[in-house]
């Protein structure tokens, strides 16, 4: 459990996509998926996400997860820092 523990801190940065990854079938984001990215704002990780859709489809999403970090937008065409 130690070696994990310390793989994770040093990790500084997880990036998910959107499609498949972070949302299932419908859309929508499992509660389970949204337990672990609250984890990692908890543990002052930055939370990225990449995805092939345009920012403005996900608003909703990024609302949801409360996204404050980057994010790749229309597969890498468009990367917003700080969002």
């Amino acid at each position: 459990m130690a070696k994990e523990n310390n793989l994770f801190n040093k990790i500084h940065a997880f990036i998910f996509d959107m499609d498949g990854t972070l949302l299932n079938d419908k859309n929508q984001i499992s509660e389970s998926n949204l337990n672990a990215i609250n984890f990692l704002h908890l543990n002052n990780k930055k939370v990225i996400i990449a995805t092939g859709r345009p920012n403005y489809m996900n608003h909703q999403y990024y609302d949801a997860l409360n996204l404050k970090d980057a994010i790749i937008g229309i597969n890498g065409a468009m990367v917003d820092l700080n969002w």
